[in-house]
């Protein structure tokens, strides 16, 4: 499983997956708790193996998990591309909504960097052709499909 950032709209399944390792970054890890919701941290770290991250990382062909943080300490993003689809990024709350950019990240962890690593990510985006998808974005949100129904990236780039 992978963990993007430990806010609780992020992690209500985390110990519904009991031997399936978690990628998550260290900074968000080291926390003594998950995140609730700005300082609050009701529940605990589930007793599972963690797979750190501490910088960008190729995990496998045409998939890279990219440090972004400011939304969160830090920050998970997704640059997955397949021979069938080409890129998707998937942002996660790196960016939540592209009207997130405008409002320049208010109520970030850290605004400045959240603004520093949405340049990066539209960069990538742009640079290679990266189809995004946004965390949180009301207009996306009813065009992606959700749990049970079976997902492609080739639906995700078609959309």
């Amino acid at each position: 499983m992978i963990q993007g950032h430990t806010h609780i709209d992020h992690i209500g399944a985390l110990s519904d997956f009991p031997n399936v390792p978690i990628v998550i970054a260290e900074a968000e890890r080291a926390l003594p708790k998950p995140i609730y919701w700005e300082e609050a941290q009701p529940i605990e770290w589930p007793d599972q193996e963690y797979v750190h991250f501490t910088e960008d990382t190729n995990i496998g062909p045409g998939f890279e998990v990219l440090l972004v943080p400011g939304h969160a300490p830090e920050q998970l993003a997704l640059l997955i591309e397949s021979p069938e689809t080409g890129c998707v990024l998937l942002t996660s709350d790196a960016i939540s909504r592209p009207a997130e950019i405008a409002q320049e990240f208010e109520g970030s962890w850290d605004q400045a960097l959240a603004r520093q690593h949405s340049v990066r990510l539209v960069e990538i985006a742009e640079r290679t052709g990266a189809v995004n998808v946004y965390g949180h974005s009301p207009e996306q949100w009813p065009t992606l499909w959700k749990a049970p129904q079976t997902y492609t990236l080739l639906q995700v780039a078609h959309k």
